[in-house]
C-alpha cells in the first residue's frame, strides 16, 4: 500500500512540475504577473525540488531539503512557486508564499 502512495505522490509532483514548466516557456505573462502578485519569502527548506525532477538539480544539499547555493539558484528555483496549484503538497505549514488579490496590488 505504501508503494501505492508513492507512485500516486510522484505522479502529482511530475503532473505538477510539468505544468510548471509549461508556464513557464509557454505562459510567461502569467508567470511573470503572478509573481508580482506573490508576497512571502522562501525559508531555503527545499520545497523547489521535491518533485522528481527538483531530485536532479545540484542546489539541494545532501539531506534534500536545504538549498546549496542560494545565490546562484536555477530558473525553475527561482520561481518557485508560481501560483498556489504549485506549491508541493504537504509544505503548507511551512512554505510562507502567498499571493495577493488582484485589487490589493498597489
Amino acid at each position: 500500500m505504501e508503494f501505492l502512495k508513492l507512485i500516486i505522490r510522484e505522479t502529482r509532483n511530475v503532473k505538477r512540475e510539468l505544468r510548471a514548466r509549461c508556464l513557464m516557456y509557454f505562459k510567461l505573462g502569467y508567470v511573470k504577473k503572478q509573481m508580482e502578485r506573490r508576497r512571502g519569502g522562501c525559508g531555503q527548506h527545499g520545497c523547489c525540488g521535491i518533485s522528481i525532477f527538483g531530485r536532479f538539480r545540484k542546489c539541494l544539499a545532501p539531506d534534500g531539503k536545504t538549498c546549496l547555493k542560494w545565490d546562484n539558484l536555477p530558473k525553475r528555483c527561482q520561481l518557485y512557486p508560481i501560483d498556489e496549484k504549485d506549491k508541493a503538497p504537504g509544505t503548507e505549514s511551512y512554505c510562507s508564499f502567498y499571493w495577493e488579490k488582484e485589487n490589493e496590488i498597489n
